[in-house]
């Protein structure tokens, strides 16, 4: 089985939210069962929907999130696919059309390839992906989706201004 997890965040209610992620499914030919509000699952304290999508491939897509009071709401896209798909294919059939409904979803990780790293690196694999998973969900909760043009910003200020953020040696 072949994974892949976006996230992004939403600015609007809840029902809001639901009625985007149907007309994505909607938009994607998905097969879905549609609810009247969608089912918290309490083993983790998460609202869940799932769809079956065939595009160029078959996927299954698990949406997933918390009900938040602060203005944003972490969206996460888990991908669940039986054959190998290079990201760019992913990217093609579910990320941009979901930016018709969604800010920019950040990819986490694809396991693409991964059954060697897994075989080689499998401590240090999970670590890295729950690690990554983890920064950008907060770097998104606290500013939203310009964070990663935030941190441009900074990496560009400080090439700039080198002498400021350099270590005296002393």
């Amino acid at each position: 089985m072949i994974r892949a997890c976006y996230v992004t965040v939403f600015e609007q209610s809840q029902e809001e939210l639901e009625k985007y992620l149907y007309d994505l499914f909607d938009d994607l030919g998905a097969v879905y069962d549609k609810y009247e509000s969608t089912p918290l699952n309490p083993s983790n304290n998460q609202y869940e929907l799932t769809a079956y999508i065939t595009q160029n491939f078959e996927f299954q897509l698990n949406v997933h999130w918390q009900s938040s009071k602060s203005s944003y709401i972490l969206v996460t896209f888990d991908v669940e696919m039986a054959v190998p798909v290079e990201p760019f294919q992913l990217e093609n059939s579910l990320v941009i059309p979901a930016e018709n409904y969604f800010q920019k979803a950040t990819l986490v990780y694809n396991s693409y390839g991964d059954e060697r790293s897994k075989r080689l690196f499998p401590l240090v694999m999970n670590i890295e992906n729950a690690l990554r998973e983890f920064i950008v969900s907060i770097m998104l909760k606290k500013y939203g989706y310009y964070w990663e043009f935030t941190i441009d910003k900074y990496i560009e200020n400080t090439e700039i201004q080198f002498d400021i953020y350099q270590i005296n040696s002393d």
